[in-house]
């Protein structure tokens, strides 16, 4: 019997889509620089530029998110400290942007 709420199965969904898109992106790289000469099923246009973007945009997310949600939330404790506005007014704020 699944005895969770929604926000842990969106948790879990989006970390297992976005661990498909990374293992997809280093996957590319690694099977273009080793082995060249290959025939390929598909075209990749601009390798290697889409995967290092969405390598690139992973890690940018994961550590935006890491930044504003507790216990560390690092970046929201020193912007509260200088506004002097409440850390839990902030991180209300401050989720909206991360997409979730």
């Amino acid at each position: 019997v699944f005895a969770s709420d929604i926000v842990t199965l969106i948790t879990f969904g989006g970390m297992a889509a976005e661990t498909v898109y990374l293992l997809i992106a280093i996957g590319s790289i690694n099977s273009r620089l080793r082995d060249k000469e290959s025939t390929r099923p598909f075209k990749m246009p601009l390798f290697p530029i889409p995967s290092i973007i969405v390598i690139l945009f992973l890690v940018v997310l994961n550590l935006g998110i890491g930044f504003i949600t507790p216990p560390y939330g690092s970046t929201l404790f020193v912007a509260s400290a200088i506004s002097k506005i409440p850390v839990d007014r902030m991180f209300k704020t401050a989720f909206v942007f991360t997409g979730v």
